[in-house]
């Protein structure tokens, strides 16, 4: 019977059609999806070796600024710390690190935390420098990102204010030159960070992640480091590589093609339309959109 022929003739033009099209979009010969992982780890490591670089940079000139002896006025910084921190009703949320700063005892801080030597004279009272001043922020900002006690982390958050809030003493002027220098480094490091903060593929190299799981986890995968914002932000910062682009985009067609086919060859695989719908649908117009120009999704 020719039109019974002509159905199965019509399903095998379907099949070669849709794996055809998917091939042209990047499925023919894509990297495995561990080589693929290894590739785009690389180069989100690149940025963020460029980025640190930079930022290192920035630090050394704040480093080498004049003025990081100067003394701030650690009465206006105590002070200030205090109002903020007793307004908030958060006096109780102070690590015992960051008590010492506000009770002036910098020696016992700089010195990793560790009390006085038993018996040991008491150290001179240190002034507040700039560079000390420095320290304690990067000290603060340790404790922040390490805490996860909400309350904790604001209360240290107004300690940070009050230091940047705390004005030179008189005749100190030279010392706003460095203040600057590091406000500046500190600006660009905290920028960076947001960035990183957003981007879990990017926070996941930084703190080595496995290639092989890195497509599954950050691009066609369901989880929180797959969501929209997580790609886009992946997007954003590997928009620089094209080849990492084209990467990405490869590893989501063979991640469809892959679904339709139930993971046979272009040459025995028979595409089933519910289950590429299905895949289709667990990816979504959105992050489809982030990758693809529309003509591509059409």
């Amino acid at each position: 019977d020719a039109a019974a022929q002509q159905l199965g003739q019509t399903e095998n033009a379907n099949n070669r059609e849709i794996i055809s099209g998917m091939n042209k979009l990047g499925s023919a010969a894509p990297a495995t999806q561990a080589g693929a992982g290894e590739a785009l780890s690389g180069t989100l490591g690149a940025r963020d070796a460029r980025a640190q670089a930079l930022i290192s940079a920035r630090y050394s000139q704040a480093r080498a600024a004049n003025g990081r002896s100067a003394e701030l006025d650690p009465d206006a910084f105590v002070t200030r710390a205090n109002s903020l921190i007793d307004e908030a009703l958060l006096g109780d949320k102070i690590p015992p690190a960051v008590r010492n700063i506000l009770n002036k005892k910098w020696t016992q801080v700089i010195n990793d935390g560790k009390p006085p030597v038993p018996g040991a004279p008491a150290p001179a009272a240190a002034p507040l420098t700039v560079d000390m001043a420095e320290q304690f922020k990067t000290s603060i900002a340790g404790l922040q990102r390490a805490s996860t006690d909400a309350a904790e982390r604001k209360a240290l958050g107004y300690v940070r204010q009050a230091l940047d809030e705390t004005p030179l003493l008189p005749g100190q002027d030279i010392g706003q030159e460095a203040i600057n220098a590091f406000t500046r480094a500190r600006k660009l490091n905290r920028s960076y960070m947001q960035i990183v903060e957003k981007t879990p593929a990017l926070a996941a190299v930084r703190d080595g992640v496995e290639p092989d799981k890195f497509v599954n986890t950050y691009i066609t995968g369901n989880g929180k480091d797959s969501t929209i914002a997580a790609q886009q932000a992946l997007r954003s910062s590997i928009k620089g590589d094209p080849l990492a682009v084209t990467t990405v985009r490869e590893q989501i067609i063979e991640h469809l093609k892959a679904k339709a086919l139930g993971r046979a060859s272009d040459e025995v695989g028979n595409v089933s339309q519910s289950a590429f719908n299905k895949a289709l649908k667990d990816i979504g117009d959105e992050r489809l959109a982030i990758w693809f120009p529309q003509k591509d999704i059409d």
